[in-house]
């Protein structure tokens, strides 16, 4: 693009530039780690080509010769005048980025730790409000391998900071892991409307479906409603969920249900009988998994939709309660849960129900 660029302007004529494609180009360079000055090195070096290979008639030469040696060394000087604005503009903006990201990261591990929000205001410079969402948040591994080599850890970090800067500026802090971590959220009033978009663009960013769960509390609180958070997220995952927001207000019955106390044997005995019949046992985590969903039970399982209809049957014979009506179904998907908590302990745990990863994020 640039030797065409260069060609025209010699012909007389002023080049037609394709900026989307300088754009994309820029980030392909940006993802691949490509040095700016580099680009801009490629881009000197695309007009000096271009005016390298431009013929012009024999009566024209002299003219034409000093008139590409003076351009030459106008490219060539630019050129080095925008390695070296580069290399010291982004030395510097790197410079302020890493100050700020390390005011950050020691800002929420504070807040996590457990300390004063008001000595951590004074001590960070940040404005600490009274009230935070805290946001657990798992990324599940692509099954696409191309998106795994472009999303490495590093780089999911990078595009989760970039979607929370763009949504809550410089007010949501973070704290990330390879495969997901927490997000503290100010001023929960003003941004519980969005946290299922959050969670959407999300997605969208990172080319995968993104499971949270939120809980909210005052700034003293923080560490213990960011453990409660995790321990939401540690719950859906038990249940077999694999996308979306997950509030504690809407499983506050199921969290519960997975404290120590009778009741827990209670629940984890409902489901003895189905012990000598695993296919039941799999069909029942998968369609707590699919949320009652048939169709999408029978896909998981590859099954048909009768097959699943005959064992959700045997299952309310063996266990006297019906998947079919809500009672049954809620206490039905309390035992799971509940015996999925008391295996772990024992040392046994068993793996989570998993549906089939989805094509694009839901």
């Amino acid at each position: 693009m640039c030797i065409e660029s260069a060609q025209s302007i010699l012909d007389g004529a002023l080049p037609e530039l394709d900026l989307p494609r300088f754009q994309q180009a820029a980030v392909r360079s940006a993802r691949s780690g490509r040095p700016l000055e580099d680009v801009h090195h490629a881009v000197c070096q695309g007009f000096l080509l271009g005016i390298a290979s431009t013929d012009r008639p024999p009566d024209s030469d002299a003219a034409f010769e000093r008139l590409r040696h003076s351009t030459r060394a106008i490219i060539d000087t630019l050129g080095t005048i925008s390695a070296t604005l580069s290399r010291s503009y982004l030395s510097e903006l790197q410079g302020i980025v890493a100050e700020q990201q390390s005011s950050a990261v020691t800002l929420v591990s504070a807040l996590l730790a457990g300390r004063g929000p008001s000595a951590v205001a004074r001590e960070t410079g940040f404005d600490i409000t009274a009230t935070y969402t805290a946001l657990a948040l798992m990324v599940p591994v692509s099954d696409d391998p191309e998106a795994r080599r472009h999303n490495s850890p590093g780089q999911c970090a990078a595009l989760i900071e970039n979607t929370l800067a763009e949504i809550y500026g410089d007010t949501a802090l973070s704290q990330f892991s390879d495969n997901g971590g927490t997000i503290l959220l100010s001023d929960t009033a003003a941004y519980a409307g969005t946290l299922d978009d959050l969670i959407v663009r999300l997605s969208d960013a990172l080319g995968v479906p993104v499971l949270a769960a939120a809980v909210e509390g005052s700034g003293p609180e923080i560490p213990a409603v960011a453990e409660q958070a995790h321990e939401l997220l540690d719950m859906v995952l038990r249940l077999g969920f694999r996308r979306g927001l997950h509030r504690f207000d809407d499983l506050a019955l199921e969290f519960q249900l997975t404290r120590h106390g009778p009741a827990r044997q209670s629940l984890g005995a409902l489901l003895d009988p189905l012990d000598e019949h695993p296919e039941l046992l799999r069909t029942l985590e998968c369609h707590i998994a699919t949320e009652f969903n048939r169709r999408r039970t029978a896909r998981a399982l590859h099954v048909h939709t009768n097959t699943v209809d005959y064992r959700l049957q045997r299952i309310a014979k063996l266990t006297g309660l019906d998947p079919a009506e809500p009672a049954g179904f809620c206490r039905l998907r309390s035992a799971v849960l509940t015996r999925s908590y008391l295996r772990s302990e024992s040392g046994n745990p068993a793996a989570p129900p998993r549906e089939p990863a989805p094509s694009a994020p839901g």
